[in-house]
């Protein structure tokens, strides 16, 4: 059994097909998937890529629209649980207390591909006592990795491997106490969750200017970009924020509302109705 699914191309839409029980691949493209070893890093678009253009919509991983209950939007995970969104937080733990301290965050994988030495290397760069980075998450699974991230923030009590967290009352807990959240990433990431949370909690990211990063992530809006691998670009982009008060403020106030799984749904229901009502040539043919 084939599906087709949406192309969204400079053209128009597009139908793809997409074989029943195939997989949507969650690693990078072929030969950038592991640079250890020389081969080549993913290079950077030359600015923020255009959400939609040639994009695939692929849902269904761990959530997917029910075929017992057909209303718009409804979502069911996996055993039949409706999908949580993300929380809709209330104006008072929104607002964060005042630092003289700028508070960076990473939260998620303690891994090579997720380029959390180049947070580090940046931060060392950076010879200023109002910075801290607070890096969470689980150092068991690559402990040589993360021997190299210790040894790279050995005698820098500002940067401090904070260890792993549970449920999203704990990740309301960190993200209230922290002012950006990095995702520096350096494989094509397609829709990281931690972005999503961030922007729940009215944070500002700063990404790889990479894949979807670069799509969620508008710069000098709800966040800044640097080059992928790049730690002295990094590094450029956290100076920013400790040379200009103003702009940690006003990139608050460009961060996006977060759609609900219902939003989602409905989008991508769009999608469908717009191939099924498409020219005929504009489809592929299986």
């Amino acid at each position: 059994m084939f599906l087709t699914f949406a192309v969204q191309t400079k053209n128009g839409l597009v139908a793809h097909p997409f074989k029943s029980g195939q997989k949507c691949s969650k690693e990078g493209p072929p030969g950038q998937r592991d640079t250890r070893a020389g081969g080549p890093v993913p290079s950077p678009s030359p600015g923020p890529s255009r959400a939609g253009e040639g994009s695939v919509a692929c849902a269904g991983a761990d959530a997917s629209a029910s075929h017992s209950d057909r209303r718009p939007g409804r979502v069911e995970a996996r055993g039949g649980q409706a999908a949580p969104d993300l929380p809709r937080l209330e104006a008072a733990r929104l607002n964060k207390a005042e630092s003289p301290h700028l508070r960076i965050g990473y939260l998620g994988q303690i891994a090579w591909h997720k380029g959390v030495h180049v947070l580090v290397e940046a931060a060392r760069r950076i010879d200023d006592p109002r910075l801290s980075v607070d890096i969470y998450g689980d150092v068991n699974h690559f402990p040589d990795y993360a021997s190299r991230l210790k040894r790279l923030a050995e005698g820098d009590a500002r940067i401090r491997l904070a260890g792993t967290y549970a449920g999203q009352n704990e990740v309301g807990k960190i993200l209230q106490e922290l002012d950006v959240i990095v995702v520096p990433s350096i494989w094509y990431e397609n829709c990281p969750n931690v972005i999503q949370e961030a922007f729940a909690h009215r944070i500002p990211v700063i990404a790889t200017n990479l894949g979807g990063m670069a799509e969620m992530v508008s710069h000098g809006k709800s966040g800044l970009l640097f080059r992928v691998a790049d730690a002295a670009d990094l590094t450029a982009q956290l100076r920013r924020l400790l040379s200009d008060p103003g702009l940690l403020p006003a990139l608050r106030d460009g961060v996006p509302a977060v759609k609900t799984f219902a939003d989602e749904v409905a989008e991508i229901e769009s999608v469908y109705r717009r191939v099924v009502r498409a020219p005929a040539a504009l489809r592929v043919k299986v």
